[in-house]
């Protein structure tokens, strides 16, 4: 089996996912500066920017989107031990990326048979999670504190056998370039 329900008083492992959890979206039409409003005192306006101002001499305020979804821990477990930052990815449904129009059916029957190096399968554990995957493409880091302060909101872990598997998935696409179906 890929994964198992976990109770919340073991320490996080590499392959743990947590429910509603922060996912960090960046605007692909462009970016949200924050500039200060000067009639508003210490309010801020949010400039649309195609580009990142690089000519300004102060730092930007860049706004992001959050998305609360599902996201699995990429770490791996010596590292959350000992480092101050995790790595993490989001963990998205199959049928809803199909239904959004963000995977063909092609693309969905090629990540099931482990032929796209940029997801990572994880077939359905009835009542706990549908089929999904996992898109390495969106990768980020965060301070472990605010992991370890989520902890309640892990409801899986991979199992020996899928944190294996996970490793090799993510030495392929560090390792290899990607293949397009």
């Amino acid at each position: 089996m890929y994964v198992y329900p976990v109770d919340n008083d073991s320490p996080f492992f590499q392959g743990d996912i947590v429910d509603n959890f922060p996912l960090f979206l960046v605007d692909i039409s462009g970016f949200n500066i924050l500039k200060q409003d000067s009639k508003a005192g210490s309010k801020y306006v949010v400039e649309k920017s195609k580009q990142l101002p690089l000519n300004d001499t102060e730092d930007s305020l860049l706004a992001v989107e959050t998305r609360r979804q599902k996201v699995i821990i990429l770490t791996q477990t010596c590292d959350i031990q000992q480092r101050d930052t995790i790595v993490f990815a989001p963990v998205y449904s199959i049928s809803e990326a199909i239904s959004e129009g963000r995977m063909s059916e092609k693309q969905a029957t090629g990540l099931r048979h482990r032929k796209v190096d940029y997801w990572f399968y994880l077939p359905e554990l009835e009542g706990v999670i549908e089929e999904s995957y996992i898109d390495f493409q969106i990768m980020h880091y965060i301070p472990k504190d605010i992991i370890m302060n989520n902890l309640e909101k892990r409801f899986l872990s991979l199992s020996h056998w899928g944190r294996h598997h996970l490793g090799w998935a993510l030495s392929v696409f560090f390792g290899r370039p990607i293949k397009q179906l």
